[in-house]
């Protein structure tokens, strides 16, 4: 077990599993989102579902998700369990008592978490952010009203980036081939790639680009991914595709929005803000969020709260 968080507070024992092999069982997304109020004793996995030297470190509150198998066993029986993912999964209430997703769901016992805020913390906490290495980034998606947008746009030396490994969203392909008949779109991802290597960072990436196609793998309310803020934090314009209901989370106007649209329509908008610079430096010049101001779900309370109505469940 290892302590972190509010010292003042009384420890509350927590633990995961089921999360991919690179996850950080004790600093990651759910747990820097609770230790400014929140002391928490956090269990590391065990070497064995089976192995009765562990037994006394099992959680009273379990979080679990669907990358490594099996989730749950016999061990976990007692704890209170909590699903979470970073996927388009909707929870499975025959496993869980509360869950976190980023879907739009009214039970009381469900925290709407959307992907891109979880991802936000880990950009935030990346080298070439942390250490200034881009030092225009701007993790916190607040523009700053004395920013010269036109010095930034004309900083774009690059027309339109694209950078995905998944070859079964149609959308973004067919949005890729025609926009590539304008002018070539550098793919450097494992999908179409033509820059002749795999990008291995790519925030610093994609910062030289005017646009960034940032579709999701599919389109479903509330499914909104690290697709869309990755381009934000540099101030390259988003071609977006996915959530219907994105505007919940952004400002549509500070983006090029594809949903209900033809490719040609979005296409002919990408080439007129191509050809005006005072356009394109107007669009890039509009802020993130509505009113420049962090939406709800961005707020360091909005897991806190929801996990204080856990803790008391539990007690």
């Amino acid at each position: 077990m290892q302590l972190i968080g509010n010292i003042e507070a009384k420890p509350i024992s927590i633990g995961f599993v089921g999360f991919h092999s690179s996850f950080n069982h004790v600093w990651n997304n759910i747990t820097m989102s609770l230790t400014h109020r929140f002391q928490l004793k956090v269990s590391e996995p065990v070497p064995s579902p089976t192995d009765r030297d562990y037994l006394d470190i099992i959680p009273d509150i379990l979080f679990f998700s669907v990358y490594e198998k099996p989730h749950l066993n016999s061990r976990y029986r007692k704890c209170l369990k909590i699903f979470t993912c970073e996927e388009n999964i909707r929870p499975p209430w025959n496993e869980c008592a509360f869950a976190m997703t980023g879907d739009y769901d009214d039970s009381p016992r469900h925290l709407r978490l959307p992907i891109y805020v979880r991802v936000l913390r880990h950009l935030k906490d990346q080298k070439c952010v942390r250490e200034g290495l881009l030092p225009k980034a701007n993790p916190t998606l607040v523009k700053d009203p004395t920013t010269d947008w036109s010095s930034v746009a004309s900083s774009k030396t690059k027309f339109c980036n694209f950078v995905f490994s998944n070859p079964n969203a149609r959308e973004r392909l067919r949005l890729f081939e025609l926009l590539s008949k304008y002018r070539r779109v550098d793919a450097g991802g494992p999908l179409r790639n033509n820059i002749g290597y795999r990008v291995k960072e790519k925030l610093p990436f994609i910062s030289d680009y005017k646009f960034t196609i940032a579709y999701e793998n599919s389109t479903f309310p509330g499914y909104v991914s690290e697709k869309l803020v990755e381009p934000m934090i540099v101030s390259s314009l988003p071609i977006y595709w996915g959530s219907p209901c994105v505007q919940d989370d952004f400002n549509p106007e500070s983006f090029v929005w594809a949903n209900g649209r033809s490719v040609d329509d979005v296409v002919a908008e990408i080439v007129a803000l191509d050809r005006s610079p005072d356009k394109y430096a107007a669009k890039l010049a509009t802020p993130w969020f509505a009113s420049n101001l962090p939406n709800r779900y961005c707020s360091p309370d909005h897991v806190a709260d929801f996990f204080q109505k856990i803790v008391e469940t539990a007690t």
